[in-house]
């Protein structure tokens, strides 16, 4: 007993010392101005940024490139989650054209709280003019942003028959702070129309957010992406009631490898916090039993992904045996060979690629989330 009351004592310590978790600890000390001011899950906040992300001429200086990224993103959501959805509405001749950049917009106009004559508001109106080789097109995006709120009744349909009303076509987007397993197991938004495409906060931060962090070169803009980044992944619990913030929204890809790492390095000890958890007669038997299903489906993961660094494990062997001095690992063949094609469990193969990678590694192609099935890695062999 001794024993082990002492190795708890020497984890706990490795851990309050360890790299990841100093950076997260200041990360998460740090509130971000939306939290202070008590606002960061109020849904108009967000449509205020959004507003002023895709406005075209506003102080961030990125001109068009927020809207090229959104476009890029609805394609790639069309095609990879919702394909299924028939109804879906999206100008097919345009993808490719959108996917290869080879298009011009202009006339972009980027209306808030739009009223559509009736007693409803728009959270977010886009409209542009879409200018390529092959098509010119008026083109108007309808955004709906939920937080917190449900739909209120036939709310996305009313939308849906605004948006078929005006000039051009039309494109629909129901934006909800849905975890990425809930959001990529859906085949139809979680709104009542079904023409709607459905995204969620966290492919917004991955495929929008942090490559205009990356593009944008005004410091005051690139302080301000920063911290709605913060306001989306903090989980606010220390925070006041009326803020509501329980809910983590998304996290940057930065952050998501940091938490990974923590959560490498230290799981033995966090499960044993868990387990604590799990049994503590304070807590509600309902809040106990959830802890326990969390728990269960950590260890499941963590199996599965142990048997995935195996396999990785074994690819370099295998290779540093016929004398090669490096070896190129996909995460997409990974999921083709060994996960019957399961491409949900991309970010579980991924975070097993980056969990075995040393020094002696590159990268060399990366989705801009760091996680998905285009990630691959070059491991190079030769002896340290």
């Amino acid at each position: 007993m001794e024993d082990n009351l002492q190795q708890l004592r020497e984890q706990i310590l490795n851990l309050n010392n360890s790299e990841e978790f100093k950076q997260l600890s200041r990360y998460y000390k740090k509130k971000s101005f939306f939290n202070i001011l008590g606002i960061s899950r109020k849904e108009t906040i967000h449509s205020y940024f959004l507003h002023w992300l895709l406005s075209p001429d506003e102080s961030h200086e990125l001109n068009d490139f927020a809207l090229r990224k959104l476009l890029e993103l609805i394609v790639l959501v069309k095609n990879k989650l919702q394909f299924q959805n028939e109804q879906l509405q999206f100008p097919v001749n345009l993808e490719d054209t959108i996917i290869c950049g080879g298009y011009k917009l202009d006339r972009i106009t980027c209306e808030r709280e739009y009223a559509t004559g009736q007693s409803d508001r728009l959270d977010l109106l886009l409209s542009f003019d879409f200018h390529s080789e092959q098509t010119d097109k008026s083109l108007n995006i309808i955004l709906e942003n939920k937080v917190k709120s449900k739909e209120g009744k036939e709310q996305t349909i009313r939308y849906y028959k605004y948006g078929e009303s005006l000039g051009g076509e039309t494109v629909y987007l129901f934006l909800s702070p849905l975890s990425n397993s809930d959001y990529e197991a859906l085949t139809h938004p979680v709104c009542e129309c079904r023409q709607f495409i459905g995204l969620n906060y966290q492919y917004l931060v991955d495929y929008v957010l942090e490559p205009c962090l990356s593009e944008c070169t005004v410091s005051d803009a690139k302080v301000f992406i920063e911290e709605y980044l913060r306001t989306l992944s903090q989980p606010s619990l220390q925070f006041d009631d009326f803020d509501g913030g329980e809910i983590i929204m998304a996290v940057s890809s930065r952050e998501r490898d940091l938490l990974l790492s923590f959560w490498e390095n230290n799981k033995d000890l966090l499960t044993a916090a868990l387990n604590a958890l799990a049994d503590n007669p304070e807590l509600e038997q309902e809040e106990r039993n959830r802890i326990r299903e969390s728990l269960q489906a950590v260890s499941k993961s963590s199996n599965q992904t142990e048997e995935i660094r195996g396999w990785i494990r074994s690819l370099l062997r295998e290779a540093k045996e016929r004398g090669d001095e490096h070896i190129d690992i996909n995460a997409g063949d990974i999921v083709r060979k060994k996960l019957q094609s399961n491409y949900q469990k991309s970010s579980m193969v991924c975070s097993a690629m980056k969990s075995i990678m040393h020094n002696n590694y590159e990268v060399l192609e990366s989705p801009p989330s760091g996680f998905g099935s285009g990630l691959t890695i070059r491991y190079f062999l030769q002896e340290e």
